[in-house]
């Protein structure tokens, strides 16, 4: 066994309009530790942002910024961490339509010291199909 390190991931899933802008992020940062045999709790920290108002005059809402999930999986070899995210608008364009956005940002860190991840969005209503979404990752 190693002497035991600490690493971490941060993973920010943005959601944005064609022209570039954020409108609403999820931001989930993992910290664990690591011996190359087993992997430990550390910490995690997680923030959801919107525009408000963004630089259209349009405002973003957080409906919900959620922890679903934080364990020590795999015989003690992977620490997992799930932070969920919901987003709405509704002054954009007709303003009895609403434009709701998904995030879901998953992260894995490894008794290497290794880590993946995985991001998932849902977007619907008003104007939806022009929105995109970009990912950030930061590991330290």
């Amino acid at each position: 066994m190693m002497a035991r390190s600490t690493s971490w991931i941060e993973v920010k899933a943005i959601t944005d309009d064609p022209v570039g802008e954020d409108l609403a992020w999820t931001t989930h940062k993992l910290t664990w530790d690591h011996d190359g045999t087993y992997a430990y709790k550390n910490s995690r920290d997680g923030k959801c942002t919107v525009a408000q108002p963004s630089s259209f005059g349009t405002n973003w809402y957080i409906d919900r910024c959620a922890w679903t999930y934080y364990s020590v999986i795999d015989g003690g070899r992977t620490v997992a961490s799930d932070l969920e995210a919901d987003y709405h608008n509704y002054d954009f364009g007709d303003d009895s339509q609403r434009t709701d956005v998904s995030h879901d940002v998953y992260i894995e860190g490894y008794y290497s010291g290794a880590s993946n991840y995985n991001v998932t969005w849902s977007k619907s209503g008003e104007y939806s199909s022009f929105l995109d979404l970009d990912v950030v990752v930061n590991k330290g």
